[in-house]
């Protein structure tokens, strides 16, 4: 490839700095906000001063909670230490909980659907042609699995975070491996 002119190089700067003005211009729901301290005294601070009991939350109780603790005085804050921000999957942040139930349930039932498979093979394979066969299916079944569920969450699957996304891969690959 070619490197780009500069008269080119330009034009896109200014035709990207066009699209930033229109996209700053837009309003946007927050789905997430991340705050930073300069010191941990003053996370704990904030964490503890923010810190709500379960039952006010789930009952949506503003009257026990200070305004501090809301949002334009009628939103209760949901506030815990974030992770990490390397951790944090920036672009998977906006999709909504029932999106994100949605495509674990179903890579989920694809991991399932896989176990039951594989079990059937082995199955078959142990009872017409022997144990030795079946665990070599076995074996190649638990080397793949974790390769095959990995590429089904990044492609499937968003999450907020590094260790949501962990956990998801930990519990598909731990059912499979129970089930076979």
């Amino acid at each position: 490839l070619s490197p780009l002119k500069p008269e080119v190089l330009v034009e896109e700067i200014i035709r990207l700095k066009e699209q930033i003005i229109l996209l700053e211009k837009q309003s946007y729901n927050a789905t997430s906000v991340y705050v930073t301290f300069e010191t941990e005294a003053g996370q704990r601070l904030a964490l503890e001063s923010l810190d709500i009991s379960t039952i006010d939350k789930i009952n949506k109780n503003s009257e026990n909670i200070g305004m501090s603790a809301t949002f334009r005085g009628q939103h209760i804050l949901k506030v815990i230490e974030a992770p990490e921000p390397s951790a944090v999957r920036w672009l998977e942040l906006d999709y909504k909980l029932s999106t994100r139930i949605m495509q674990r349930l179903f890579t989920f039932v694809v991991t399932l659907l896989l176990a039951a498979l594989t079990a059937f093979v082995v199955y078959y394979a142990r009872q017409n042609k022997g144990p030795f066969l079946a665990a070599i299916i076995l074996s190649v079944a638990n080397y793949m699995i974790p390769i095959v569920v990995k590429s089904m969450l990044f492609l499937i699957e968003k999450h907020s975070n590094d260790n949501s996304y962990q956990k998801s891969l930990y519990l598909k690959v731990a059912v499979f491996r129970w089930i076979c």
